[in-house]
């Protein structure tokens, strides 16, 4: 059993990170391509509109997805009432947005009325995602993860880069990105369906209810939660800024959680159904929660310390040089970005565990000095909210720290030993890329030239980590995987120097 899991989740994360390399590579163009065609104002739109749908597809999907991933013995009627309640709420949700949809222009200090038909229009994603949910979540909880992966790969190229930018090369605006997100969303519900087949017939018995309901109601509490925190600083920035300052704002946030999001995502979604299977053996979870953190502190810091350092190279060649006031903002968000996203996995831990009530305490704990932040903070405009979320997310990530000692009880030194790595590679990286772009940047070459040499130094330094001492356990895993991958040219003298490499 414990093998089949084993082989199971390293296929997961295969998968999983063969379509986040692909999206990444998407994103990066789409990104740049539509940042060049389209107004600020258009961005913060659909921002604005983006936080108040998914306050009500939270709210609509009452925990029911991970209830379902969670739950050890699962029966049909519960499958059923499942998506019968996700249908239901999500309904009731697409019609109240419509309905006051009117009001959102108060969310915007310009009191801009475009945003009324974007969100009636965007709304619709609520209902396909209400019908796809169940479906997802039995993906999930099988761990089918290649289906995952391909129908993710095909719903982005085919609604954002195919039919989100064909609409914005034929100047339709804001339009194009309405487009793109509901042909998405759209084309995951049926991709989802196709993949992980359940009666669509309703039920309304509540025994088969009450079980899915006692975990996820609190799981969507603490979804809520999060949500809320992560997506304050839309809402108060668009009432205090505008749509132009919160396009400029939101664009910054959207480059740093291209690459961080992407990572963590596709292994979270992998861990998350492999550890609810474990979550009474506290020897494998605490192995698996440092194995974890482990890589993605070896990934994710010297990411976040790259883009502070070369901020300026990426937003002119991404974005454009209509964009120079979010190089100060990626650079503060560079570095909260690393804290945001490995306590991501402490509440990964938490809900496989079912471990809830410490992580909802945290979670308000966070949302409220967040609010205090972003009022002492307010006088300096967008930089001031940048720190703020820097502040309250180093917060977050040290209270996981605690929650999650008391779960898997692992010692401090172990933690060390997990973060050392990924600390040693960002030193590294910062001396890199600094030496790198302040060189070329001397010469006054091209800013694609410096982007470049950015790019070059963060996959130099990477490599270079990965021979310090603390490293080591990562390097003989990647040795272990190219061995696995090459097993049929392992004699010829060129893999066989890069296996001696990677296990000196």
């Amino acid at each position: 059993m414990a093998q089949n899991l084993t082989a199971k989740t390293a296929r997961g994360i295969k998968w999983t990170s063969i379509s986040t390399i692909t999206h990444t590579v998407l994103q990066i163009g789409y990104t740049a391509i539509m940042a060049r065609w389209l107004d600020k104002v258009d961005f913060g739109l659909v921002a604005t509109s983006l936080v108040v749908l998914h306050f009500g597809s939270y709210l609509s999907q009452m925990g029911m997805a991970q209830a379902i991933i969670q739950k050890k013995d699962l029966s049909e009627p519960e499958i059923r009432a499942a998506f019968t309640s996700n249908m239901i709420l999500c309904t009731f949700f697409f019609l109240l947005f419509v309905f006051l949809a009117p009001f959102a222009p108060y969310l915007d200090k310009d009191h801009n009325p475009d945003i009324i038909p974007v969100l009636r229009w965007m709304s619709l994603a609520i209902l396909f995602e209400g019908f796809s949910t169940t479906s997802l979540s039995l993906i999930r909880r099988d761990l089918k993860f290649k289906a995952f992966a391909i129908r993710n790969m095909l719903s982005y190229i085919i609604g954002y880069i195919l039919i989100g930018v064909g609409a914005a090369y034929m100047g339709w605006g804001v339009w194009s990105l309405v487009l793109a997100y509901l042909s998405q969303t759209f084309i995951n519900a049926v991709f989802s369906y196709v993949i992980a087949r359940h009666s669509l017939v309703p039920i309304f018995s509540w025994k088969y209810y009450q079980p899915l309901f006692e975990y996820g109601s609190k799981i969507s509490i603490i979804s809520f939660l999060e949500f809320f925190g992560h997506s304050i600083d839309t809402l108060i920035i668009n009432r205090l800024a505008g749509s132009g300052a919160l396009g400029v704002y939101n664009r910054a946030g959207f480059i740093i959680n291209i690459p961080m999001m992407q990572l963590t995502r596709s292994l979270s979604l992998v861990l998350f159904p492999s550890l609810s299977k474990i979550q009474g053996e506290t020897d494998r979870l605490r192995k698996v929660y440092l194995s974890a953190i482990t890589l993605i502190a070896f990934l994710l810091i010297p990411i976040g310390v790259g883009v502070f350092f070369a901020a300026d190279a990426i937003i002119h060649v991404m974005l454009g040089n209509k964009w120079d006031e979010a190089i100060p903002i990626l650079q503060i968000l560079a570095l909260s970005a690393p804290f945001r996203f490995t306590s991501h996995f402490g509440g990964v831990v938490c809900n496989a565990t079912a471990s809830l009530n410490p992580k909802l305490k945290l979670q308000i704990v966070y949302v409220v000095l967040m609010c205090i932040l972003f009022f002492v903070f307010s006088p300096w405009g967008l930089v001031g909210f940048a720190w703020a979320i820097l502040i309250s997310e180093a917060f977050k990530n040290f209270g996981y720290m605690f929650v999650i000692k008391k779960i898997v009880q692992f010692e401090w030194q172990d933690l060390w030993i997990a973060y050392r790595g990924g600390i040693y590679a960002g030193l590294i990286t910062a001396l890199l890329i600094w030496a790198i772009t302040a060189s070329l940047k001397w010469f006054n070459l091209p800013i694609v030239v410096v982007f470049g040499g950015a790019i070059v130094g963060g996959a130099l330094s990477l490599l270079l980590a990965l021979f310090i001492k603390p490293n080591q356990a990562i390097r003989l895993e990647i040795a272990e995987k190219v061995e696995k991958i090459v097993n049929k040219r392992a004699n010829s003298k060129p893999v066989a120097k890069l296996l001696a490499m990677l296990k000196a």
